[in-house]
């Protein structure tokens, strides 16, 4: 999937706002990983922030016809997500009963049947739990934190934000937790693991 090359260029800007409150943008960088993490690394031209956006699963749902592959790794970090035995009969901070986790179990690993061999490639995480793409999306942005840290290319305040939808809501929030950053999810997938000792800010765009 070339999404990267059909969507953006490193380098390019685009502004984004209304009237007064309009930003410039410089696209500084993009991520894809094996496990199906894509980021796209933003710079404030403004605000001299770093942010990084991941991208939700793709295809979606009901259209595994369009890249079977990529499909099976996106859904597949979502089903370890969802199974994991530390969300079950929990429940969940970020919004509905875990209780329902059993039966969408049961829908998606229907549905990934067949795929067994590429999901536990793309998919399962060192932690019990956790899902691959989420440990990617923690390495990327940590590596993104560190190349900005002393203010690389004139982005003095480094990262200070990460955003996501869906699958890549619940990368964002994931990383977040561990580097102490804003996060920005919109109708974030459920988080089994976060860290539990810091606070971090969440926004929940719906």
């Amino acid at each position: 999937m070339n999404w990267q090359k059909n969507r953006f260029k490193v380098g390019s800007t685009f502004k984004m706002g209304r009237e007064s409150k309009e930003e410039e943008f410089k696209i500084l960088g993009i991520k894809e990983t094996g496990s199906g993490v894509k980021a796209v690394i933003l710079g404030n031209e403004k605000t001299k922030e770093v942010e990084i956006i991941f991208e939700g699963s793709s295809p979606g749902l009901f259209e595994i016809a369009k890249n079977p592959k990529a499909w099976a790794c996106d859904w597949g970090n979502n089903y370890i997500n969802l199974d994991s035995p530390k969300r079950k009969g929990i429940k969940s901070s970020f919004g509905a009963l875990s209780a329902v986790n059993p039966l969408l179990s049961l829908s998606s690993n229907v549905a990934l049947t067949g795929f067994e061999g590429i999901t536990e490639k793309c998919s399962k995480g060192s932690e019990d739990g956790t899902p691959k793409s989420y440990e990617e999306a923690l390495r990327i942005a940590g590596e993104v934190q560190n190349e900005y840290k002393n203010g690389k290319g004139g982005y003095s305040r480094g990262l200070t934000r990460v955003s996501g939808h869906s699958k890549g809501g619940g990368e964002a929030i994931y990383a977040a937790s561990h580097l102490n950053l804003e996060a920005i999810a919109t109708d974030p997938a459920h988080l089994s693991i976060i860290r539990e000792d810091i606070f971090i800010t969440i926004r929940f765009l719906r």
